[in-house]
């Protein structure tokens, strides 16, 4: 599976986790094999970005109020294997930490 497709099914499984715990969310399919997840709540804006080429996933949190990168992860993956647990990390850290209030 491609790193497009492989994000298009993650956002789809989180999907409603997403909605109930922020005010806006969005897939992207940007065509060429890359996609991104954008997901707004009061507190944080985060985007997740995968390019096929080179097994790359960027994953960046902005603090609304601090403008701080909370959760970065940029950059090329070794295997399928580390991009699905970057992806399981971060939502670990959604999880956690965002929702509409937070």
């Amino acid at each position: 599976m491609k790193l497009d497709e492989e994000l298009y099914v993650w956002f789809k499984e989180n999907q409603e986790s997403f909605a109930s715990r922020c005010g806006e969310i969005e897939f992207k399919d940007f065509g060429r094999g890359s996609a991104s997840v954008i997901l707004v709540s009061e507190k944080y804006i985060a985007s997740v970005s995968a390019w096929n080429r080179a097994l790359c996933l960027d994953i960046e949190v902005l603090e609304v109020e601090t403008e701080d990168c909370k959760f970065p992860h940029v950059g090329d993956c070794k295997s399928m294997e580390e991009f699905r647990f970057h992806l399981n990390e971060f939502l670990t850290w959604f999880n956690e930490n965002m929702g509409k209030n937070a």
